[in-house]
């Protein structure tokens, strides 16, 4: 028996669940996706009362060989920017998400969603990630992970749809971290 070699098993037979899960999960094309979180985040916007977010110019899609990347939001958070989305909370998010072209649908590839409240310094940032591919070091880098305010700390996740993180952000985080 040796505990560390059967958690790195363990580990790296999740990521492979999760590799199988996501090649056969399939969300709307890059395009009906876009429209879909450009109508949800201006419905945040504008009937959730997180004014002042310029959705129209801020959520971008760029197309390389064959994926779309739709992003709002720096890549890496470095501080409060305009291109966030701005809580009334006082705290802000970006994401990217990557999904390739599969027919009239997309394949989700990736994504990560950061979320951070200043005013919360014992949680001061979430973040939901689901990585391209399995990481050589799958327990302490799940392939689909949470980091609950630790830079370094992954906790693993299930597959998540990306709507499910975000209502999860607005309607339950938000709300409690306010």
């Amino acid at each position: 028996m040796n505990p560390r070699k059967d958690a790195q098993e363990r580990a790296s037979g999740r990521d492979r669940q999760i590799q199988t899960k996501l090649e056969a999960y399939r969300v709307p094309s890059p395009k009906d996706l876009l429209k879909q979180i450009r109508a949800y985040l201006l419905w945040q916007r504008d009937e959730a009362d997180h004014p002042g977010n310029q959705v129209e110019s801020d959520l971008k899609s760029k197309p390389s060989g064959g994926r779309v990347l739709i992003n709002l939001g720096p890549t890496v958070d470095r501080g409060p920017e305009p291109h966030h989305f701005h809580l009334s909370s006082g705290a802000r998010l970006s994401f990217g998400i990557t999904v390739a072209r599969d027919g009239s649908k997309g394949r989700l590839i990736s994504y990560r969603f950061d979320y951070r409240q200043d005013k919360a310094p014992r949680l001061p940032f979430i973040r939901f990630e689901l990585r391209e591919s399995s990481h050589h070091e799958p327990l302490r880098e799940p392939m689909a992970h949470f980091h609950p305010g630790i830079e370094n700390l992954r906790l693993p996740t299930e597959l998540v749809d990306p709507f499910d993180v975000l209502d999860l952000l607005f309607f339950v985080i938000d709300p409690h971290l306010k």
